[in-house]
C-alpha cells in the first residue's frame, strides 16, 4: 500500500502547546494540601517521556549515523535518569515510613536542580560536540590505514 502524507508539524506543535496547557492548568486549580501526589504524577510521566524520547533518538542516529541525533539522546537520557532521582523520594516505601517521610523532606528539595539544568548543558555540549566524534572516526580510520601499510 502506497499512501503518501504529508508532514503537518504546526498542527502537532499545536496539540503539544494544548497538552501542556491542560497539565498547566490543573496543577494551577489543583490545591496542593488536597492533591500532593499531583506533581509525583507529572514527574513520573516526564521519567517516561523522557526516557521513550531518548530510546528513540538513540535508535534513529544509530540507523541514520548521525552522531548528533545520539548526542542529544544521551542528553535527555540523563535528563530522565536525574527526574527520576527526582521522583524516588516522592514514592511511599513500605517499610519503615519515618525513615521515608525523612528521605522525602532532605532529598525532594535538592533532587530538581540538576534536573532542570542538565538538559540546557547536555543540549549545547551535544552541539558544541557535534563534529568531535566524527573528527574522531576520520582519524581513527587514517591510523588504521596507516597500521596495515
Amino acid at each position: 500500500m502506497d499512501v503518501e502524507r504529508e508532514l503537518r508539524p504546526f498542527r502537532n506543535l499545536i496539540y503539544a502547546v494544548a497538552l501542556f496547557t491542560a497539565c498547566a492548568v490543573a496543577i494551577l486549580i489543583a490545591p496542593a494540601n488536597e492533591s500532593p501526589y499531583l506533581h509525583t504524577f507529572f514527574d513520573a510521566g516526564i521519567v517516561v517521556v523522557s526516557s521513550v524520547v531518548a530510546m528513540l533518538l538513540w535508535d534513529m542516529g544509530w540507523r541514520a549515523g548521525d552522531h548528533l541525533t545520539r548526542l542529544i539522546a544521551v542528553a535527555i537520557g540523563m535528563n530522565a535518569v536525574f527526574e527520576l532521582i527526582h521522583v524516588l523520594p516522592a514514592l511511599e516505601f513500605s517499610r519503615d515510613a519515618v525513615d521515608a517521610a525523612r528521605l522525602s523532606g532532605l532529598l525532594r528539595p535538592v533532587t530538581w536542580p540538576p534536573a532542570a539544568h542538565v538538559l540546557p548543558i547536555g543540549l549545547c555540549a551535544a552541539y558544541a560536540l557535534r563534529n568531535v566524534s566524527r573528527t574522531m572516526v576520520a582519524v581513527t580510520r587514517r591510523c588504521a590505514v596507516t597500521e596495515s601499510a
